[in-house]
């Protein structure tokens, strides 16, 4: 009997090491552990990072940005652009879909009309191009055809001149507008593919696609793998065999899998994991245009009424020390300091828009004496202490960071009580509804320019925050309408600076880099700042 458990256990054993063997050396194949599912795999639809790092794998569109946000030519053979700032002038580069049929101008166009006729409620970034591009406007500043059949779409500035060239139309001068347009909504795409107003072709591997790699497996909850595309403009150039997306949204996870040779790139490896290999060749690092904040609702319907007090706002600003929550938060080299809306990594008039302002003055700063003085003006003391509700979604980072920012304003007298959720429903309650009195918040930039920050909290925005301040709004519009790019971004420091200095509608906290664990050796990885990650020119050791 002893012997026969002795043959099973061996036996056992074996199966698991051959189940667990990891791919033969040199062999072109890579596996990635993406942190959560992506939504269904529609250029106009995508809305997160997992999403738009599929998408760029099958997709090519006109533009990309480099690592450090630089605009690059990819599917556009070259542009041009009038005297005005008005008009944009594209031509595309000779490519194929994976079917061998030419792309032309016209699927472009189809393309962003397609996006905009999906509607803003299903395509958030379809207003990178109804807000944009001339047409018809809304009294809120959308395009009318929101949501319409691109049949009626007749005065949307946007048209084909020849097979190979297209032009769009501005409604203003946007300096940005070559940023904009590395968004997915902007693919071309094909009536006889992709529909308007439906999704569900988009789940079919036999979709015609023009990126470097075409997919044989969409399972969006276990694995996505791609192939190379035979008819890829530079398909010459793509060594990899296949790639294979696998969704992992427990970091843990992704680390363990890592450590024992499943996967050769972990995207979201835990924090603890990463000062576990602090030093290693493995750990790479990549600079992330990411800011993390708490919003304060100083609306006249929240119910704590003492948050439209700008003095009691500002307090909560000045009584955090960003120094120590970064030491808190424990990962040496990821988190630092933020002390405006804006992060790191975003151009400004010269340079950086961040350094820019840090370097004459630090629009927030840790006073705590400061703060308990501002409190105690507005009616905020031992005999009445001010008692908040903090909103936020569960994580380890997200734990800890609010932890901290409690134990912090508990030295004001601030009692602050937690409320958890997950992550689609504080967006929900933060974002549409309102229903919160501090909120954490955390934005990646969709574009290389300060507004794709700072107009999330104008009246217009896509996400219905609470601040309505029409002197905000008014910086925001005058930077719009401002021609001379450095009177722009003076005006854009000015809007920031009321924004948090002056009116404290948010507290920035820090902001942080990507750690990814690479298998030592991968190369060709293309990362952008806004956390894509494209594999197109990937060579394995």
């Amino acid at each position: 009997m002893k012997k026969l458990l002795v043959l099973l256990m061996t036996a056992l054993m074996l199966v698991s090491m051959v189940a667990c063997e990891t791919k033969p050396k040199g062999e072109q194949v890579i596996r990635v552990a993406i942190g959560d599912e992506p939504n269904i795999p529609d250029p106009a639809i995508a809305t997160d990072n997992v999403s738009f790092s599929v998408l760029a794998q099958i997709y090519y569109g006109l533009f990309e940005l480099d690592t450090i946000g630089n605009v690059v030519l990819t599917g556009c053979k070259s542009y041009d652009v009038s005297d005005d700032g008005l008009v944009y002038t594209f031509v595309i580069k000779d490519m194929k879909w994976s079917d061998g049929v030419k792309v032309t101008a016209d699927h472009f166009v189809y393309g962003m009309k397609r996006s905009v006729g999906m509607g803003n409620d299903v395509a958030y970034y379809n207003y990178f191009i109804g807000n944009y591009v001339a047409g018809p406007k809304t009294d809120q500043g959308k395009s009318v055809y929101d949501g319409k059949d691109i049949a009626d779409m007749v005065d949307l500035g946007i048209k084909v001149i020849d097979e190979d060239t297209f032009e769009i139309t501005l409604e203003k001068p946007v300096p940005f507008f070559p940023s904009l347009m590395t968004s997915s909504v902007f693919y071309p795409l094909r009536p006889e593919v992709a529909p308007e107003h439906d999704s569900t072709w988009a789940y079919s591997v036999d979709a015609p696609v023009n990126g470097p790699f075409k997919p044989t497996k969409l399972d969006l909850t276990a694995e996505l793998v791609f192939v190379p595309n035979e008819h890829f403009i530079d398909a010459k150039k793509v060594t990899l065999q296949s790639v294979t997306f696998i969704p992992m949204n427990d970091s843990d996870a992704q680390a363990l899998a890592f450590e024992a040779g499943e996967i050769d790139i972990a995207t979201r490896p835990s924090d603890s994991a990463i000062k576990a290999r602090q030093g290693s060749k493995e750990l790479v690092w990549a600079h992330a245009t990411i800011n993390y904040y708490f919003l304060i609702n100083s609306a006249d319907f929240t119910t704590a009424k003492a948050l439209q007090d700008v003095r009691v706002r500002r307090a909560l600003q000045l009584a955090i020390d960003r120094e120590q929550l970064c030491e808190v938060m424990d990962v040496p080299g990821k988190f630092s300091p933020m002390y405006g809306y804006v992060p790191v990594g975003i151009p400004g008039a010269k340079g950086d828009f961040r350094s820019e302002r840090d370097d004459v003055e630090k629009l927030v700063y840790f006073d705590q004496a400061e703060a308990l003085a501002l409190l105690a003006e507005a009616g905020y003391g031992p005999d009445n202490p001010l008692k908040l509700e903090y909103l936020y979604n569960i994580s380890t980072m997200h734990d800890t960071a609010s932890a901290n920012i409690q134990a912090q304003l508990k030295e004001i007298g601030v009692e602050i009580h937690f409320r958890t959720a997950d992550f689609m429903t504080v967006l929900t309650e933060r974002d549409q509804f309102a229903k919160y009195e501090l909120a954490r918040g955390a934005m990646s930039a969709d574009f290389m320019d300060p507004t794709t920050y700072l107009d999330m909290l104008a009246t217009w925005s896509q996400q219905k925050v609470v601040i309505n301040d029409a002197k905000y709004d008014g910086l925001l519009i005058d930077a719009q309408n401002e021609q001379d790019p450095v009177k722009r971004m003076e005006i854009l420091h000015e809007a920031e600076d009321y924004l948090i200095r002056d009116m404290a509608y948010v507290s920035p906290l820090f902001f942080y880099d990507n750690g990814y664990f690479i298998k030592d050796g991968i190369s060709g990885i293309g990362m952008d700042p806004a956390g894509g990650l494209r594999f197109a020119f990937v060579k394995m050791p």
